[in-house]
């Protein structure tokens, strides 16, 4: 996601969808595939291409190792209004985003993500992600391109937290291109948990209790390129973001609809 390689921000509309994108190689489709191929089966592609068993076989087994418990839901649908300034103050974006997430087990969810502006869809995001946590394969098609984006994954994990093991979370992994088998790129995740209110404040339709989640985002340098402030909700085992700050902007995230089924 908001996904390029390693933790490379796509700064402008894909931002807004994404944290950081893991990447990986194992070619599942090295060559460009058409957005228009896509959207013609846009389910179908999804569940083929951002399953557990399309990952590389290290980082499938590191997280159904770590954790054996899905998360408390079927299918989750999500929808946002966001809000994104430039830095320095100028230019304010405004971008709504319809999010479906699907259960894959041992906390993996396959989610599909539009994003429209003035009622018109601009972009699509295609993930498998760690609770919504930690991204582990993704895609971004903007809708105004012939092409998508190449499919981004981790490679190899060297270090992974689940949120039973305490207050902090750490990802360690080095990411890629699908298609790519070598110079993939270093990332590190980290996570800290803060306060536990109830999920309703966020929004009422939204059981259990939530816990603040901030998370930062780091280069093969060390340097920290990408914050998120998100919310981990005890009772579905997932997270959302409500707000994320990078060079380019910052991004304010309200959740205006919420359905588990």
């Amino acid at each position: 996601m908001g996904k390029t390689t390693g933790c490379v921000m796509v700064v402008a509309v894909v931002g807004l969808l994404n944290g950081c994108v893991q990447n990986a190689a194992r070619p599942v489709n090295q060559s460009l595939v058409p957005v228009k191929t896509i959207m013609q089966d846009l389910d179908g592609y999804a569940s083929r291409e951002f399953t557990p068993a399309t990952l590389p076989d290290q980082v499938q087994k590191t997280v159904v190792n770590a954790d054996s418990q899905a998360v408390g839901f079927h299918r989750l649908v999500l929808d946002m209004t966001t809000s994104s300034t430039q830095n320095g103050g100028t230019g304010v974006s405004h971008y709504t985003s319809h999010g479906v997430y699907q259960n894959e087990g041992n906390g993996f969810v396959r989610g599909v993500t539009t994003l429209s502006s003035n009622g018109i869809q601009t972009m699509v995001e295609l993930d498998l992600t760690y609770r919504n946590i930690y991204y582990v394969r993704g895609q971004s098609l903007s809708l105004t391109a012939a092409n998508a984006n190449r499919i981004s994954e981790s490679q190899v994990i060297s270090h992974f937290d689940t949120p039973a093991a305490g207050h902090e979370l750490h990802f360690s992994y080095d990411a890629g291109y699908v298609g790519q088998t070598r110079n993939f790129i270093h990332n590190e995740t980290s996570c800290v948990f803060g306060r536990s209110f109830e999920a309703s404040e966020i929004n009422p339709k939204i059981l259990g209790t939530a816990r603040e989640l901030d998370c930062q985002y780091s280069n093969l340098n060390g340097v920290v390129i990408s914050k998120d402030h998100k919310v981990y909700l005890d009772k579905y085992g997932f997270a959302i973001v409500l707000g994320r700050e990078n060079s380019a902007a910052n991004i304010a995230f309200t959740v205006a609809d919420f359905k588990v089924e």
